[in-house]
């Protein structure tokens, strides 16, 4: 083994041992938040069942105040008095998904049992809202939305409201789309961007606290009151400022149903390109559907984030071996093609093949020019050292 590759399996061998480590960290929150008690429906009772610091932050969530000095028993008496008025604010942030999810645990008398644990970071969002409880009793595991946020979440069965969450959920997938093909977006532009996708009135909306509440929620992307990202964007300031630079490429104008399509989890957008280039690497290599489409994910990952096609490229090609220069260029030709079209962030979701020509000199085929020949432009240098480098071939 030589020292690259050894450097390359001992890098591996961290991430492994750090994973790991995240995952026993997860396992044992997990366990704790799941504890055995008994089914309550009442809201101080749930309360009361969570340390001191939980509490804390449960009140400053609500922004209930004048909590520091009080202790557990009395903290937990006063969240429950004020939750059903601080959660107000709340429910105006919602989209259809959390609405809907608790309407239908009301309708089940305030419990929905389940055979399996609930997903981690929403019962995490619920629980420190003082909307809904993680409870495992008799080997179930329920999510228990207490009497009081029953009567709030009845309350909203209304066509105003299902109106204004609506409305939230279309601006929350719109934005989240757009993080999806643009990597990152400040709210500036997305005003700008959303209102060919909408017919009524943003302003109408608090955009900034709806976008900000949804980022918890859904964790697909990441938003601070001015801009929001992509959470697969590893450097979203260096990106901002690459679209603030680019001036001269508009955002690309993008199909509503695509970009609602985008905002679901794990997103993987298997276009024309993608499922051609998915074909050619199952005839060309005899590896897994599953590893296929792990090394085009990888690969998308790297094209948006590191606009260094060189590095992409030698990265890709490292998964392989070639047994001659013809069959690592015809790999390198697909390869390119692809990336090629594939959407960019640094492009704002443009595909390098829509930019590229704008700003390369297109030269004449008639009369070829030899590289050594003269350049026809009159400059006195040979062609290969002057216009020669302005033309791109596409083959």
């Amino acid at each position: 083994m030589n020292k690259d590759n050894f450097e390359i399996e001992s890098n591996l061998n961290e991430l492994t041992v750090l994973r790991d480590e995240i995952l026993k960290t997860r396992g044992k929150f997990e366990d704790k938040l799941w504890r055995e008690v008994e089914l309550s429906l009442d809201l101080k009772e749930n309360l009361v069942r969570y340390t001191n610091v939980d509490l804390k932050n449960i009140a400053k969530i609500l922004d209930i105040n004048k909590v520091s000095s009080l202790k557990k028993d009395n903290l937990a008496e006063r969240i429950a008095s004020l939750a059903k008025e601080k959660l107000e604010v709340v429910f105006d942030l919602f989209d259809e998904e959390r609405y809907k999810l608790l309407h239908n645990i009301v309708k089940n008398n305030g419990v929905l049992s389940l055979d399996n644990k609930f997903d981690l970071d929403k019962t995490i969002y619920f629980r420190d809202r003082s909307i809904a409880f993680p409870v495992l009793n008799k080997d179930k595991y329920n999510i228990v939305v207490p009497t009081e946020i029953q009567e709030l979440i009845s309350e909203k069965d209304n066509i105003a409201y299902y109106s204004k969450i609506k409305h939230n959920e279309e601006i929350i997938k719109l934005f989240w789309g757009m993080t999806y093909y643009y990597g990152a977006l400040t709210l500036e532009d997305f005003k700008i961007l959303v209102k060919q996708y909408i017919n009524y009135d943003i302003e109408d909306i608090n955009i900034e606290k709806v976008l900000e509440d949804a980022a918890i929620y859904h964790e697909e992307f990441q938003f601070n009151g001015e801009y929001g990202f992509h959470i697969d964007v590893t450097d979203e300031e260096a990106l901002l400022e690459v679209n603030k630079t680019n001036k001269n490429i508009e955002y690309k104008k993008l199909a509503k149903e695509d970009i609602l399509k985008a905002a679901t989890f794990d997103y993987i957008e298997k276009n024309s390109i993608y499922q051609e280039f998915y074909k050619f690497l199952t005839e060309v290599f005899e590896i897994t559907d599953e590893e296929i489409e792990g090394l085009i994910v990888d690969l998308v990952f790297d094209a948006r984030n590191n606009p260094n096609l060189e590095e992409i490229v030698e990265e890709f090609l490292s998964n392989f071996e070639f047994e001659n220069d013809k069959e690592l260029d015809f790999v390198v030709y697909n390869l390119l093609k692809f990336l090629n079209n594939t959407p960019q962030w640094v492009l704002k979701g443009h595909v390098p093949e829509e930019i590229v020509p704008k700003s390369t000199t297109v030269v004449k085929e008639e009369p070829k020019v030899g590289r050594n020949e003269p350049c026809p432009c009159g400059s006195g240098k040979k062609y290969k050292k002057c216009c020669a480098s302005n033309v791109i071939n596409l083959k």
